[in-house]
């Protein structure tokens, strides 16, 4: 098993450009070949203006095409939130998006599942648990509903909830 980290460390060419790429990932699958598993930490493109991230890679698309299995990992708030991503899986089904918090606890650490988030997004997922929340108990505010979605096991980031309630 071989890590790589980071795929800029080790490319001495162009990363943008498909033909020096191409060449760093024949070296690569010549590892993979003989049966040896290669990580390859590469980061996405930055966030845009309106704070969306792509789920490209950053650089040459020849990158993306020569990788086997593509996991994204954002902080879209830089905090403790995640998402990770299955963007491409060329041996399996993609498996769905989910939502993970990244708790410290004294000496250790620990990625808490929070769910997926299914197609439609996060929104269209919490929107009539958040109607079902609203309706049991009018006038609650957003701290309160986010602890009920909580207990309900339908977690999610305090902007994600505000957004939500910003389209309501």
């Amino acid at each position: 098993f071989i890590t790589i980290d980071s795929l800029v460390r080790i490319h001495g060419g162009d990363e943008n450009t498909a033909q020096d790429s191409a060449k760093v990932f024949r070296l690569i699958r010549k590892l993979t070949s003989a049966g040896i598993t290669v990580l390859v930490i590469h980061h996405n493109t930055k966030a845009s203006a309106n704070g969306e991230y792509g789920s490209q890679m950053r650089g040459s698309g020849d990158i993306q095409a020569s990788v086997d299995c593509q996991l994204s990992l954002v902080r879209p708030y830089h905090d403790d939130y995640l998402t990770l991503e299955q963007v491409k899986n060329r041996n399996a089904p993609e498996l769905p998006t989910i939502e993970l918090n990244f708790t410290k606890h004294g000496e250790y650490s620990e990625f808490v599942y929070l769910g997926q988030i299914k197609n439609g997004g996060k929104h269209a997922e919490l929107k009539p648990i958040v109607l079902q929340v609203i309706g049991t108990e009018p006038g609650i505010n957003q701290s309160n509903i986010n602890q009920q979605l909580l207990e309900l096991g339908h977690g999610t980031h305090p902007k994600t909830l505000r957004k939500l309630l910003g389209t309501m």
